[in-house]
């Protein structure tokens, strides 16, 4: 397969549809900035921090399933338990997950900037 090369698939109302492509007029950063060496220190940890709740909800999702699939696959009732432990801890991990991301930005979305200087400097 080219590099250069695009897989499509066709809708009959709308057009064609890219795959793996953004929606127009929309802009995504958060992954572009990590390893960026023009970027600074604030827009790396910001970028860190949506990184890291994004691995911790895939990992969340992938724990359930292997926890599903313990608890199907058994007719053992210790591990069914051990299974229902494993969801309930998932689900609080999850929960925990939104709970942090909802705190943040209660308090002050722009709270993972840390342009510390910035505010120190315009506050005569």
């Amino acid at each position: 397969m080219p590099e250069n090369s695009t897989i499509s698939t066709q809708n009959a109302s709308q057009g064609t549809i890219v795959l793996g492509s953004q929606a127009p007029g929309t802009q995504t950063t958060y992954l572009s900035n990590l390893f960026n060496p023009d970027s600074s220190l604030a827009s790396f940890f910001s970028t860190l921090f949506y990184a890291a709740i994004a691995v911790g909800a895939i990992l969340a999702v992938l724990r359930l399933g292997y926890a599903g699939f313990l608890y199907m696959t058994s007719d053992v009732w210790s591990t069914k338990q051990h299974a229902t432990g494993i969801i309930q801890e998932t689900v609080l991990g999850l929960l925990l997950l939104l709970a942090v991301w909802l705190i943040l930005n209660q308090i002050n979305p722009d709270i993972l900037n840390l342009d510390i200087l910035r505010n120190i400097g315009g506050s005569k």
